[in-house]
């Protein structure tokens, strides 16, 4: 029965390697981390792209203070967007004073309706607030009054005006996303009011802010309430979101503020009616941010990390941290201009951070392999048995059967040897006749951690004539042939290559324990030209 070397073979290490990068793209696509992803992306986006991402202008935001949310005002405010052509208002303030239970208001506030929406063809949408209640899983509403409620459910009323959930979706604190589902008896307040506008909106999207808190459109309610400015310009034929602004005193109570993506790089928060127009101008102009599908994140990740398992196995680790830092900006460049440009949401930071880190960790790892170096036909010819051999004992021989290139061949091959914990010396007269200061196979000596010298036949005979004409073996040589217990003249025998698999496997080859480490760092010593590395 043949012996197979316990070694893995190349191709069982690069598969290790790439299951090891992919689960752990996949570990962090499980956390969730495109959060972070979007706040990065839309900080670099404000700071570079501004210009390309304002919104059209389709809504106006109008900021209302608490001393101004009266029955009186509000119905002011109402004949005024009719006056100045407002297409549709949407009030984020729930009305439950007892006030607008009073049959006068609710006369003069039913005037002030029925004048917006037959008059002026204005469409309307009032706040309710969901709460918990008091069963378990049970979702009940806060407002507007029962007056109001009965007011919006005329008939003639039903196409003209809705409710709507003013909550927002929250996610770890931050208002990511806007749904299409409030989870109460109403829609949320941007569906109630696209559905009257007969604008569709069917699913669950991240909001794509334009800017910081302040970017869209904006007006005080107290200049609408004034009556003496022509604002035409900034209310006809727009969606005006009324709510409260931000604050403007210490004393002013800051019931809705909320943390949006650029909360994280500073201290402004946004008022809700902001986020809601910026989610229904998202919606009619079809440009909130996107992504991919579960599995399409998937294979990405996969495609990833079976590529960085069989590249970085094979690059010494400087080069691989090169590589890792060029493809980590790469995807940070690339993704900054798919998320400004095409609003779309990639999976940078996973991609660029930890599968990188884990492609350039696994780039330490030694390889157990041999390097087959040779001079000559006669040694091609036993270097190419070797290789063949010790493949089929599942042991990756690397053998170079070009024609030995000076330059930058040489410094290929010498990564290969440093990438690699054996190196066969197939030893012919030429080997010793041609040996001088800069010749490559004492490069390769010099680069190995284990030589195992292969003798062909007759060259015991020929080292020992050269050394009786006065001809001294290279110190490098000699040393590599001290340090060796047991010289193997290879033929066609299989047994030959045997016995060079089991040198290998007993001794030179492991390197448990400690040594292991020393090997690693006498391996990053040696690539990052440093002092003080281990021996092995």
């Amino acid at each position: 029965m043949k012996q197979r070397a316990s070694v893995p073979c190349a191709y069982k290490r690069e598969i290790c390697s790439a299951v090891v990068v992919s689960l752990t793209g996949l570990l962090f696509l499980a956390f969730s981390p495109l959060d972070r992803t979007m706040d990065y992306l839309f900080a670099a986006r404000h700071s570079f792209a501004n210009t390309a991402v304002m919104p059209n202008q389709n809504v106006t935001v109008v900021f209302i203070e608490d001393s101004d949310k009266n029955h009186t005002n509000i119905i002011k405010l109402l004949d005024e967007l009719a006056e100045q052509g407002a297409k549709a208002a949407v009030l984020d303030i729930v009305l439950i004073s007892e006030r607008w239970e009073h049959p006068e208001v609710v006369s003069e506030f039913t005037r002030a309706v029925s004048n917006a929406t037959q008059r002026a063809d204005m469409k309307l949408v009032f706040a309710t607030e969901g709460q918990k209640g008091k069963r378990a899983g049970e979702k009940t509403e806060l407002g507007p009054s029962e007056e109001i409620q009965k007011l919006v459910e005329v008939e003639w009323l039903t196409n003209r005006t809705k409710i709507g959930v003013s909550n927002l979706q929250q996610l770890s604190g931050v208002i990511r996303r806007h749904s299409s589902d409030a989870g109460y008896p109403h829609a949320p307040l941007v569906v109630a009011i696209a559905q009257l506008l007969k604008e569709s909106y069917r699913y669950s999207h991240w909001i794509n802010y334009y800017g910081p808190p302040g970017t869209l459109a904006k007006l005080e309610a107290r200049s609408i309430l004034a009556g003496t400015n022509d604002l035409r310009a900034a209310l006809k034929g727009k969606v005006v979101f009324i709510g409260q602004g931000p604050v403007t005193t210490d004393r002013q109570d800051a019931p809705d503020r909320h943390e949006t993506p650029f909360t994280c790089f500073g201290p402004a928060t946004s008022s809700g009616i902001e986020i809601h127009a910026t989610a229904y101008s998202n919606l009619v102009n079809r440009d909130w941010i996107k992504e991919l599908a579960v599995s399409q994140e998937y294979l990405i990740v996969a495609v990833v990390g079976v590529s960085c398992g069989f590249c970085f196995t094979r690059w010494p680790p400087r080069t691989a941290f090169v590589n890792a830092v060029s493809f980590a900006l790469a995807a940070g460049f690339l993704s900054f201009l798919l998320f400004t440009y095409a609003k779309f949401l990639p999976l940078w930071l996973i991609v660029a951070v930890p599968q990188m880190l884990a492609g350039f960790a696994i780039s330490f790892i030694p390889v157990n392999d041999v390097f087959i170096s040779f001079r000559g036909a006669d040694g091609k010819d036993v270097a190419t048995i070797i290789a063949d051999g010790l493949k089929r004992m599942g042991i990756e021989a690397f053998i170079d059967l070009q024609e030995n290139v000076p330059g930058k061949a040489e410094e290929v091959l010498i990564r290969e040897v440093r990438k690699r914990h054996n190196l066969v010396l197939v030893v012919t007269p030429e080997v010793i006749t041609s040996w001088g200061p800069d010749d490559f196979i004492g490069k390769e000596i010099d680069a190995a951690r284990a030589v195992v010298p292969v003798y062909l036949e007759g060259v015991g005979d020929f080292i020992q004539k050269h050394k009786a004409a006065g001809h001294p073996l290279p110190e490098s040589l000699s040393k590599a042939l001290e340090n060796t217990r047991k010289i193997f003249h290879v033929d066609q025998k299989e047994a030959s290559v045997l016995g060079i698999a089991n040198m290998l496997r007993s001794g030179i080859r492991r390197n448990p324990g400690p040594r292991r480490f020393r090997l690693l760092w006498r391996q990053l010593c040696t690539h990052f030209k440093m002092n003080g590395g281990g021996t092995a």
